[in-house]
């Protein structure tokens, strides 16, 4: 709630159109919120949280994360993750030491390596996409990425026609996966450019 609240304040006041930007300053304030409080307060030090957002204006798709919370884009019916885990076995497998389909599984999968309130300053990844009529963004957590595999998580979504039933499908999979962490799942559907 802190990192949210801090988020939103700070890029609601932004004055400027590099949305990119904006987006860092954002998540840049919700760590420091996250991060003075946890400093504050004894009892929650280390307390932490990954972090996604997204911004849809003029055509374009900004995303803005750490840590290994993701958004994902179904474009005619096709799943893509657009952005990359802040992980250690996502660095792993860059690295050509692990193959991808071992992440899931691995030891050390829950290894974050870059996530807000753990630092007092954080490295904000932003990209830019541009956007198609009919695309599904999906932004989520591990809770879900974790628990749903990206074929069946493509599935429930073209087969549901109703966003708010597909997120309540998706949380229901990763529930029943074993639900082993918080789930988070917001889908977003682009219509046209205003």
């Amino acid at each position: 709630q802190l990192g949210i609240k801090a988020a939103i304040d700070v890029y609601r006041k932004a004055d400027g159109t590099d949305i990119p930007d904006m987006l860092r300053r954002a998540i840049e304030a919700a760590n420091k919120a996250i991060w003075s409080e946890a400093q504050a307060r004894p009892e929650l030090y280390g307390m932490g949280s990954t972090s996604v957002a997204m911004v849809v204006k003029d055509g374009k798709l900004y995303t803005g994360h750490t840590g290994d919370s993701r958004c994902y884009r179904v474009r005619k019916g096709k799943l893509d993750q657009l952005t990359k885990d802040h992980s250690l076995v996502q660095q792993m497998v860059d690295e050509g030491i692990i193959e991808e389909a071992e992440m899931e599984t691995h030891p050390r999968k829950n290894v974050i390596l870059r996530s807000l309130g753990v630092k007092p300053e954080i490295e904000v990844e932003t990209q830019t996409f541009d956007c198609e009529v009919g695309d599904l963004y999906v932004i989520s957590s591990d809770g879900l990425t974790g628990m749903v595999t990206d074929e069946n998580m493509a599935r429930i979504v073209r087969s549901t026609p109703s966003l708010s039933e597909a997120c309540t499908r998706l949380v229901a999979a990763a529930n029943e996966a074993g639900g082993v962490d918080n789930i988070t799942c917001i889908l977003a559907q682009y219509h046209a450019a205003p």
